[in-house]
């Protein structure tokens, strides 16, 4: 017979135990930390989000595997204003790395083209007089395109394939009041802000882990570790808050964020 003692009021204060990864949950309208199945791709905010698997993601010891052309639809909508977290690793295996992909986000090229937000990874053209780069942008689609507003570089020059990025981590928030945007990279002290110059198109498109309506397959892929989705701007202090529970997350598949 098995005897359950519970300890009511006891706080272990031991540097040395293990700690339980914890999420942010004000206005949290999606969670996703995947392991090495399918399985364990299940919503983690409490809102009984589904999925809809598209093509064929694969899965490894950090997370799921996407594409353009494969990934998970959820049946959330996007939000006028909102924010996105991930944690993700850019790939190529093989041939050149060519245009970009769409980590998470809600972009569709069907039927309405360059409509949504995303947070995107992968060959970006110069804008500095340095040449080609693979870098990172949230990407905002804007009457009838889309605008990349760029976060930091990922690699330069451009590396040959079999390529594997070091893992990156972006907060992205997008304010439909002032049309605010904010590109939070806490492991690397980057902090983008400005203003969409164009207006920015809403859609009701719905969140996504990659797999783009209309996409085809340039060869790229992305495991992602972590994906979170909010239904509102996250505040700087937030920000850090749910950097420190994600560091704690991903530590703990063994995971180290890009500096």
């Amino acid at each position: 017979m098995s005897v359950i003692l519970k300890l009511k009021n006891v706080v272990f204060n031991n540097s040395n135990l293990p700690k339980l990864p914890r999420l942010y949950k004000d206005g949290l309208v999606a969670a996703f930390r995947p392991g090495n199945s399918a399985g364990s791709l299940a919503d983690l905010s409490g809102n009984g989000v589904s999925l809809t698997q598209v093509g064929t993601p694969n899965f490894n010891e950090f997370g799921v595997q996407v594409s353009p052309v494969s990934g998970y639809t959820t049946d959330v909508v996007e939000t006028p204003s909102f924010s996105m977290v991930v944690a993700y690793r850019y790939e190529v295996e093989i041939g050149s790395i060519t245009g970009t992909m769409q980590v998470i986000g809600s972009r569709d090229n069907v039927p309405n083209p360059d409509t949504g937000a995303s947070i995107t990874a992968g060959l970006f053209a110069d804008d500095d007089s340095t040449g080609t780069r693979i870098q990172h942008s949230l990407s905002l689609g804007t009457s009838g395109s889309m605008t990349n507003i760029r976060g930091t570089k990922i690699a330069q020059p451009v590396p040959g394939t079999p390529y594997l990025s070091p893992w990156q981590y972006m907060i992205a928030t997008y304010d439909s009041t002032n049309r605010e945007y904010h590109l939070y990279e806490p492991a690397k002290s980057s902090e983008i802000t400005g203003t969409a110059v164009n207006t920015v198109i809403r859609s009701n498109n719905v969140w996504s882990l990659s797999a783009v309506g209309g996409a085809t397959d340039n060869g790229a892929t992305c495991t992602i570790a972590e994906a979170l989705f909010y239904n509102k701007v996250l505040s700087s202090s937030e920000v850090s808050e749910i950097y420190g529970y994600s560091v704690d997350y991903l530590t703990t598949k063994g995971i180290v964020l890009a500096e």
